[in-house]
């Protein structure tokens, strides 16, 4: 059977369970799947990070395995950085916004720079227009699991950063999400959940962990002991997985009512911050580090 290919054509969308009844994960603007199957306008997909679940067909569009290939091997596509960002007619604050895009979304330089603005268009090719400069990362991750099935995860990220400025990023990505609200299957500031929040922590690093609460050995993350744990590290709980922030500190989204939001808690029981029944029911640790 033909591989059939498809890019996210909307600013984010919510993938589902096959009976389309419970959200799964959050794709954003941009970022590519592989259809599996098509069910009553649905399609079953499969991400470029290896989760499986079902669109509506409508904010898929299509394109060719040449086309992935290109965006693996290609240095044009970007990554949204802020929170949000717009995307104007021309290089002013004045311009018409054609589409917001979240963080996390992908969009394709096409151009020049100019007054502090980048000439892109979304990956889609519908709307054409500028976005901040400083509204922009370069795209560190990619889809090579669409190609060829593999689950080597391990990113040149590991290779080509020092750990400890690595360790830093991926925690700084996560506090950009301190304050989002609390959403099952988010991953966006509009609302994210806790292993939405380690996912784009890493993702926007260049490392894709599994999107998941749970570990999972097929993913660079690998179990650790308590005492090896350091920044950037994940704390897992039956359902729950939060990211160490360093001082007995750690990052999480929560779904509990006192909360329910991004929050960083602690693990002392003098810091006000402090949630008992964390600290008391932690069933792991992981790392995506040599020991």
């Amino acid at each position: 059977m033909e591989e059939r290919f498809a890019i996210v054509n909307k600013p984010s969308v919510f993938m589902f369970d096959r009976e389309f009844t419970n959200r799964e994960d959050e794709l954003l603007h941009g970022w590519a799947v592989k259809i599996l199957g098509e069910y009553n306008k649905h399609c079953h997909v499969v991400t470029h990070y290896g989760y499986e679940g079902y669109l509506d067909a409508s904010v898929l569009s299509s394109v060719s395995r040449s086309e992935i290939n290109d965006r693996i091997i290609g240095d044009d596509l970007m990554v949204i950085a802020n929170s949000f960002a717009d995307i104007l007619s021309m290089p002013k604050v004045q311009g018409r916004i054609l589409i917001t895009l979240p963080r996390g979304a992908y969009v394709v330089k096409t151009g020049e720079q100019k007054d502090g603005y980048q000439h892109i268009c979304t990956t889609d090719g519908k709307n054409h227009g500028f976005v901040r400069c400083c509204s922009l990362s370069r795209r560190l991750d990619n889809d090579e699991f669409l190609l060829n099935n593999s689950f080597d995860f391990n990113s040149q990220a590991l290779l080509n950063q020092e750990e400890s400025l690595l360790r830093e990023q991926i925690c700084t990505n996560a506090l950009g999400y301190l304050g989002a609200p609390y959403c099952w299957g988010g991953k966006t500031p509009k609302g994210i959940d806790c292993s939405g929040l380690m996912f784009m922590s890493y993702m926007l690093a260049g490392i894709l962990i599994f999107r998941n609460s749970q570990n999972n050995s097929s993913y660079p993350v690998k179990p650790i002991r308590r005492e090896l744990l350091k920044k950037a590290d994940l704390i897992y709980w039956e359902g729950h997985v939060g990211m160490y922030m360093g001082n007995d500190l750690f990052i999480h989204s929560t779904g509990n009512s006192k909360d329910f939001k991004c929050v960083i808690s602690s693990l002392l029981p003098s810091d006000p911050n402090y949630r008992s029944d964390l600290a008391e029911s932690i069933i792991g640790y992981g790392s995506i580090f040599k020991a």
